[in-house]
């Protein structure tokens, strides 16, 4: 590493991080759910019309958001460079990555001129745009061949870029043009490896430096990014000291945190009684720093204190734990605040540019009687800043390091508002505070290479807590006179440590030595596992690379070009009722107008799907060839649809492959056209009449969200997430949209991927309800058709109240029931118990035995059979009547309810129960649903009648529950009682989808148990409406964890409470401040099975609002590790589970072609074969996941699924060379490599090149005898054009063995001559 740019005080730390931090993006949430890339920008020249000779031009580039009129990013200014005959030519490099948003962000070229003059003299005299979308066009990669570049020309726009934030579209209202930019945009892939050293959105140069970083003599940091080693770095005996004010400071920000609560709820201090915040958590945050970025997320650690809590102080910061020793007897021990285990921080590596930032945070919120915590708030303390590696000179691995912590409105890399000055706490408050001012200071010991820092021990019961002096005292520069403030107006703003309220002059802490490393042990192994295990919080600061982002639902506008190619095609027309073409809109779609929808008379929707045309990113087009596809999706209420196997024909580079229909035999069906449609009706019958708009609604808020799978392998190829909007017809006959999509991979344990486009055409075509159609009367001919289930006759069902027949007691029919006192259940079980039929069926076999040919007994016998038979008739009538009778009493004492449920919903309504006796009543309830309950707790009452707005009388402990569970109601003579009922779905015996079930309620009289009254309920269950679907891998027979961030609840309550489907799942919600987490722990099952759960969420406590269902599936996959090394074959095998069938013919397919199977495909297995044996010749270093997947080729069936962890080093260099070629050569080179046989045998050895686009093998293959030396050709391409320095490794491979020989390092210097 060269000593240029060395930082060596925190004070130029700081100035570093100043100068580069960037303008965040307003909308932030947004771009954390695109997709990551990287990009390289290749800065050419500039033909500037009317430009001064001699004159100097820069460039300078940034970022803008078309949708929220915004310029932000780290901007990047060019060097100025003269023009000469009205061309600036710049030839510099930019590197950035950022999330793909489609054509909503760009870049902004601005080109200002400087006067020689005056250099303070700038002027801009032209600008432009450059579109990001790696999507659009299949731009090429960074280190691929350069040869063939795609330079792209932009227009010079006259006057400022400040007109975007006024217009649009630029290039309809400016039709001036003052030059051309010729640039070239190119993904750079590798710039991913280094993310976490630069932020999103930050524009580097190619000649800046970014620490952390490996650095080369002659070519951009970035452009081959190489990192540097990390350094295990600890801190142990991390203490807070708040000197003599710890109570004091807290209870400050406890008032002034409450006191702005008071405000922002409207409420005046001490008239209104709310509750108080308190004190959560007291968390440190520590993170290491280059300037640019943090090196990853901080970790967070909860900090401690000591001494029992006094009582009724809820601010007190003493509590009893284990105490640390001290660095100093001065500090009173109840102001201290410590870490009770030592600190790994990753990522650390030996550069004097890296900070260590530590950061204190408190936690505050509400805690509620019930344990709940609401009205979460994180408040930024006060912060600090050290140099692990400021000096040159290292000592030891072990140094007590002592580092102020300060607050204020300066600049932090938390990129948060942090509290005011702790000198200015007081300052305007009656506080009890000394004149003593108040100092944050923390302490460690700080640890490098692999020492075992000693371990406090706990002090015993009654024991003070240790304050003694450690052995080695803190060590701190000198203090050095410093200028004042007069001579230096700009330290205020620009150093970290310069604050009124301590020193004039903050000491700052030395370096600590160069580490010193040690072979680790294992029982420091153990340490090291344990500590991870106390450092990471499970709570609240899960590191981002494990919160799961769900996708945002978006669609963008297809190309001309590709619009053109599918208007040409034989595509099935898309035809409203009327037999025209829909009309045509925005893949954004419009705003939703209730107005209109609700009074709109086609109220019938006809929504069509089609899938048109499909293509693959080329770095993903690998799985058996990308050529067969399908598809899976759920719609609205709908089951999930699942298409055909569709085969993508005609891709190419710019062009996108069209589907195409294949039978059973892989067929191609050419007489219904190309793609797929699938057609889908929602009538106004099969809407709920208690919301109307309910399926405008769901097309407003919720996206489509569309699997797409790879029809050989079975793999997932990714998810769409597709806007809905453009669906809303707003009073329009039919509307229809061309959309194209991108499909994201997120369902692997790792970081999100475009893999490829997909083109769909959607429609929505209205039709009246009073001429409802049936599917085969629809004009769009579809493959699927399918029309959502009309709901049956509400009648007075949707009413929340149910009143019974409610008689008079002195009318005839209560007259006769009180005098005679029948027995009603008695006569209930002979009416609808007895064997009738039976008995009927008993005499038409009685006279089948009989032969009544025999004149002898004939009369006797038909005599015998006609008086048996005239007695069953007897009975059957008698009992008949008295059936009836029955039937029509109960019926007259039945109240029938319907009720429409999906899964987790629950419906309340009141019943009307009557006393219709002059004579106070006992009442006992039978319910036989499990999921039907009578409320009891009158705070649940209340709620569910606010909910409804139900003026009905309200009692508590109206209801008595016994101890053999028997629930009774007391009634006073001629009382009415509302009885409020709730059916909850998930407690209920039976939830199948579109099933009708009944059940009855019913009101007996206690003891004599006659009913009084009969609720008959009727329960329809309806779909699901699904608002989101997910798909994750996991390793069989494992626990998978996931934290998914929540998406989509905008506009609607926030959720308050969550339930699963499936009671083995562990689901929790989680608050990150405004944010949400949904934490699930799921049980992967055996390899190749799947589990499918949904997640319910609701916005309030009870359970009741629903505000969205979540489908989660979760895929078991088999888990398997492998070493290779660059370029080179490793063999291993995989073990199949044994199989049933005799013979199966398999294929194997994975997500690279860089592991394949060692014999040809398929395969024809026996049962007793489990082992296959597989090779593995990687084409890149790191660490990367690759699915394998086995598949029965008869039946297609997923017979074996791995998720193969492939770790991929270095080979072990051999021989260097270094060759030097002139740029002003355009011929190929050839050279000779010495090759040389040291066995006794011969061999044959294969030679690969690394860059085969650099440098191409003129004969791969080479017999040697044994001893022999030879020499390999090798021919050197001429396309690098400019100055740069490049190393392409040769591997020598014996082809006898598979295994290595030799690897040769070559170092291309491409010079000027």
């Amino acid at each position: 590493m060269s000593n240029q740019g060395k930082i060596h005080s925190v004070n130029e730390w700081y100035q570093e991080f100043l100068e580069n931090r960037l303008i965040p993006p307003r909308r932030a949430h947004d771009f954390e759910l695109g997709t990551p890339e990287g990009f390289a920008v290749i800065l050419d020249e500039i033909q500037l019309n009317g430009a001064q000779p001699g004159c100097p031009y820069y460039l300078q580039v940034y970022f803008f958001d078309t949708r929220i009129r915004q310029f932000f990013g780290r901007p990047y200014r060019t060097r100025a460079v003269p023009a000469f005959e009205g061309v600036i030519r710049f030839n510099e490099e930019l590197f950035f990555h950022c999330s793909i948003l489609g054509e909503e962000v760009f870049l902004v070229f601005e080109l200002i001129e400087v006067s020689p003059k005056d250099p303070s003299d700038q002027m801009t005299v032209g600008w432009t745009i450059q579109i990001i979308n790696s999507h659009q066009q299949a731009l090429q990669e960074y280190s691929t061949n350069r040869r063939n570049l795609q330079k792209t020309r932009l227009r010079l726009y006259p006057g400022t870029p400040k007109a975007l934030v006024y217009t649009s579209n630029i290039e309809k209202e400016t039709q001036a043009m003052t030059g051309a930019i010729q640039c070239t945009l190119l993904v750079h892939s590798k710039l991913l490896s280094c993310s976490d050293f630069i932020e999103e959105f930050a524009i580097i140069g190619g000649m800046d430096d970014v620490p952390g970083l490996d650095e080369f003599e002659n070519a951009p940091q970035l452009a081959s990014p190489h990192l540097l080693p990390p350094i295990p770095t600890f801190l142990d005996d991390v203490t807070i000291s708040f000197g003599q004010h710890g109570d004091s400071i807290e209870k400050g920000l406890l008032d002034s945190i409450n006191v702005d609560r008071l405000y922002r709820e409207n409420f005046l201090p001490g008239k209104e009684p709310i509750p108080q915040m308190h004190v959560l958590e007291r968390r440190l945050r520590v993170g290491v720093h280059n300037g640019f970025s943090f090196l990853g997320n901080p970790l967070v650690v909860h900090l401690s204190n000591w001494e029992p809590q006094e009582p009724g102080n809820p601010h007190s910061m003493r509590r009893r734990s284990k105490s640390p020793s001290r660095r100093t007897s001065r500090v009173d021990p109840s102001s201290i605040l410590y870490v009770p285990t030592k600190i790994s921080i990753p990522k650390v590596v030996a550069d004097s540019r890296l900070a260590i930032v530590f950061a204190l945070d408190y936690l505050m919120g509400i805690r509620g009687n019930d344990g709940s915590i609401q009205f979460t708030q994180s408040v930024l303390l006060c912060w600090g800043a050290w140099k692990p590696f400021g000096n040159e000179k290292f000592e030891s691995g072990h140094q007590s390091v002592m580092v102020p912590l300060v607050g204020g409105p300066r600049p932090n890399p938390e990129e948060t508002l942090c509290f005011k000055s702790l000198i200015r706490i007081f300052r305007n408050d009656h506080s009890n505070l000394p004149a003593a001012s108040p100092q944050v200071v923390l302490n460690f010991n700080f640890y490098t290479g692999d020492e075992k820092p000693t371990i406090p021990r706990e002090p015993r019961r009654g024991e003070k807590p240790s304050v003694s002096r450690p052995k080695s005292e803190p060590i701190t520069e000198e203090i050095i006179p410093s200028k004042s403030r007069k001579d230096s107006p700009k330290k205020h703003q620009n150093e970290l440590f310069e604050d009124e309220g301590f020193e004039e002059h903050l000491p700052t802490i030395k370096s600590p030595t160069s580490p010193n490393f040690h072979q680790i042990s294992f029982d420091k192994q153990i340490d090291k596992v344990i500590d991870r295990s106390f450092i990471q919080s499970p709570r609240n600061d899960q590191e981002k690379d494990f919160v799961v982002m769900p996708g945002v639902a978006k669609g963008a506008t297809v190309p001309r070009s590709i619009h053109s190619l599918l208007l040409r095609k034989e595509f099935p027309q898309i035809l409203d009722r009327n037999g025209e073409i829909p009309e045509s809109v925005e893949p954004t779609g419009g705003k939703l107008n209730e107005v209109i929808e609700k009074n709109d008379p086609l109220d019938t929707n006809e929504i069509v799907v089609q899938l048109m045309a499909f293509k693959w990113l080329n770095r993903f087009a690998h799985l058996s060839g990308g050529r067969k596809v399908f598809f899976t999706f759920q719609f609205y209420r709908f089951p999930q649809v699942t298409t055909e196997r569709l085969l993508i024909d005609g891709e190419s580079a710019s062009e996108p492959g069209l589907l195409k229909r294949l039978n059973q035999q892989d067929q191609l069906l050419i007489d219904d056209g190309f793609g797929f449609m699938v057609r889908l009706t929602v009538d106004r019958s099969s809407l709920s009449p208690s919301d109307p708009l309910e399926f405008v609604k769901f097309l407003d808020e919720n996206p489509l969200q569309i699997d797409a799978w790879d029809a050989d392998s079975l793999q997932l190829i990714g998810t769409i997430d597709l806007s809905l909007k453009c669906l809303l017809r707003n009073g329009l006959e039919s509307v229809q949209s061309l959309v194209q999509c991108q499909i994201i991979q997120r369902a692997l344990p790792e970081a999100p991927k475009t893999t490829g486009l997909l083109f769909v055409r959607l429609a929505c075509i209205g039709h009246p309800s009073s001429n409802q159609i049936d599917l085969v009367e629809s004009k769009n001919p579809a493959i699927v058709s399918k029309r959502l289930q009309k709901l049956s006759e509400p009648g007075e069902s949707f009413k929340i109240r149910v009143r019974p027949l409610n008689p008079a007691h002195e009318n005839a029919l209560q007259r006769f029931l009180y005098a005679q006192r029948l027995d009603i259940s008695q006569r209930y079980a002979e009416a609808f118990d007895s064997n009738n039929l039976e008995n009927l069926e008993q005499q038409e076999k009685l006279k089948g035995n009989y032969d009544f040919t025999n004149s002898k007994n004939e009369k006797m016998v038909r005599k015998f059979v006609f008086d048996t038979e005239l007695e069953a008739y007897k009975k059957l009538r008698n009992e008949s009547k008295a059936g009836r009778l029955l039937h029509t009493l109960f019926k007259g004492i039945t109240t029938e309810h319907r009720i429409y449920s999906s899964i987790g919903e629950s419906i309340f309504f009141e019943f009307l129960l009557h006393n219709t006796f002059p004579e106070p009543i006992n009442c006992s309830v039978d319910i036989e649903e499990p999921g039907l309950r009578i409320i009891s707790n009158a705070d649940d009452w209340a709620f569910y009648k606010k909910v409804h707005n139900l003026e009905t009388p309200l009692e508590k402990d109206f209801i008595r529950t016994g101890q053999n569970g028997q629930t009774t109601i007391f009634l006073k003579p001629k009382e009415a009682l509302y009885v409020p009922f709730l059916y909850e779905d998930l407690k209920s015996s039976n939830h199948t989808d579109g099933q009708i079930t009944q059940t009855k309620a019913i009101f007996k009289r206690f003891p004599s148990l006659e009913p009084l009254s009969i609720l008959h309920l009727t329960i329809e269950h309806r779909p699901y409406i699904l608002h989101k679907s997910m798909r994750f891998f996991g390793e069989e027979h494992s626990n998978l964890s996931k934290i998914i961030r929540l998406r989509g609840f905008e506009g609607k309550p926030r959720p308050i409470l969550m339930k699963c489907s499936d009671p083995t799942v562990k689901v929790a919600l989680r608050n990150s401040g405004v944010e949400q987490d949904l934490c699930l722990t799921a049980f992967c099952g055996q390899s190749c099975t799947s589990k499918q759960f949904l997640v319910l969420f609701y916005a309030d406590s009870h359970a009741y609002r629903q505000i969205g269902v979540w489908q989660i599936s979760i895929h078991s996959f088999s888990h398997f590790e492998i070493k290779g090394i660059l370029s080179q074959t490793t063999h291993f095998t995989l073990e199949m589970k044994k199989s049933t069938t005799e013979r199966q013919l398999i294929h194997f397919y994975p997500s690279s072609p860089q592991i394949f199977p060692s014999v040809s495909q398929p395969m024809l297995m026996n049962a007793e074969e489990t082992k296959i044996s597989m090779e593995f010749r990687p084409e890149s270093t790191g660490n990367e996941l690759q699915m394998l997947t086995a598949v029965d080729t008869s039946t297609r069936e997923l017979l074996g699924g791995w998720m193969v962890h492939a770790k991929t080093t270095q080979p072990q260099i051999t021989k260097q060379f270094e060759i030097k070629i002139p740029l002003s050569c355009r011929k190929e080179l050839h050279k000779k490599l010495p090759i040389h046989n040291p066995y006794g045998v011969p061999r044959i050895f294969r030679i690969t090149s690394s860059r085969p686009e650099l440098v191409k093998i003129g004969d791969e293959m080479l017999q040697m005898a044994s001893g022999v030396s030879t020499t390999a050709s090798l021919i050197f391409l001429p396309i690098v054009q400019k100055a740069i320095s490049i190393e392409v490794l040769i591997f020598i491979q014996n082809v006898d063995t598979g295994q290595p020989e030799e690897t040769y390092s070559l170092k291309l210097s491409y010079v000027n001559v």
